[in-house]
């Protein structure tokens, strides 16, 4: 390619003019490319984030910056034939593995777009992922962001730093049996509203369910959570939201939480669906005193937002 032949702040520029999805196709032409774009292109990233729309049918990366995020490729399971497209059959070797899929590009912006097969797109994602990760210099810990209501639509993908569920509806079955098969070693974000399978039912997941062993978690709808759940929590930050707690659960929680127990916990969130909890009828068992922030407030830092955060 007679781009490498040229003076490398000239190379440098056309990178800089690329885009990141114009970088990856081009470090796709050569090994020798590939090199060249690894060793003069920088550019300062919190990590890659995947992103799969189960509705859509699509996938995407994501290069994420300081202050923007931005697309680097795009996938789908079949390679749609929609104008204003230009599709070609194509072969990547991304490392040791060869994976053969469709290649588009959006006429307007450019944008390319992968289309698998049924046989490439459970490993393909993540392969890419590794190669993009590598290209650009970011951490391969993988942060995934999904709406499926089927995790067997996932890629094969057993260990995630962060994963955070956006869906409307899903089976507190297939929730508890996905956290059962996989890892979550930071923070995961739970947003649906999670289906038992009695409409008057709670304690859709086990006692000791694996949800409950992640970091940092946010349960969104937590209708399903009984207080054995909430006992069972070996995380250090959570966030219950919309839960059907009562005061008795809770005063259940501050007994054991005085007596020594949930010493990973710092911190705990819990709010009641329609009624508010009664602070009063809580704290009547328990010797408290007013909150002096000038004494303690060192040690009742508001962690919330690191919880809700998934780059933390």
């Amino acid at each position: 390619m007679k781009l490498l032949r040229f003076p490398q702040i000239v190379q440098v520029l056309v990178f800089q003019h690329l885009g990141l999805d114009g970088l990856f196709i081009l470090s796709l032409c050569s090994q020798k490319m590939r090199n060249q774009i690894k060793s003069t292109f920088w550019a300062k990233s919190t990590g890659l984030s995947m992103v799969l729309d189960s509705l859509r049918e699509e996938g995407y990366i994501y290069f994420e910056g300081l202050f923007a995020c931005f697309k680097v490729i795009t996938w789908v399971v079949e390679n749609p034939e929609t104008t204003p497209r230009e599709s070609s059959v194509l072969f990547l070797k991304l490392d040791n593995d060869m994976i053969s899929c469709g290649l588009s590009f959006d006429t307007d912006t450019g944008h390319p777009t992968f289309g698998f097969d049924e046989d490439n797109w459970k490993s393909a994602p993540i392969l890419m992922y590794n190669y993009i990760s590598d290209l650009f210099h970011t951490s391969s810990d993988i942060q995934f962001i999904t709406n499926t209501r089927s995790f067997e639509d996932l890629p094969n993908i057993k260990v995630f730093k962060n994963f955070y569920h956006e869906g409307l509806r899903l089976a507190g079955s297939k929730l508890d049996a996905f956290f059962e098969t996989h890892e979550i070693t930071n923070c995961a974000v739970i947003l649906p509203y999670i289906k038992t399978d009695d409409l008057f039912s709670r304690g859709s997941i086990k006692r000791r369910s694996s949800l409950l062993k992640v970091k940092h978690l946010l349960v969104y709808k937590a209708n399903f959570l009984v207080i054995n759940n909430i006992l069972s929590f070996r995380g250090s930050h959570a966030v219950f939201l919309e839960s059907y707690m009562k005061n008795n659960d809770i005063k259940k929680f501050l007994k054991l939480w005085m007596a020594g127990r949930f010493r990973r916990l710092d911190y705990l969130l819990i709010t009641k669906l329609y009624t508010p909890f009664d602070p009063e009828n809580i704290l009547f068992e328990f010797n408290t005193m007013p909150f002096d922030e000038s004494r303690r407030s060192a040690m009742y830092i508001n962690k919330s937002t690191y919880v809700l955060s998934l780059t933390d």
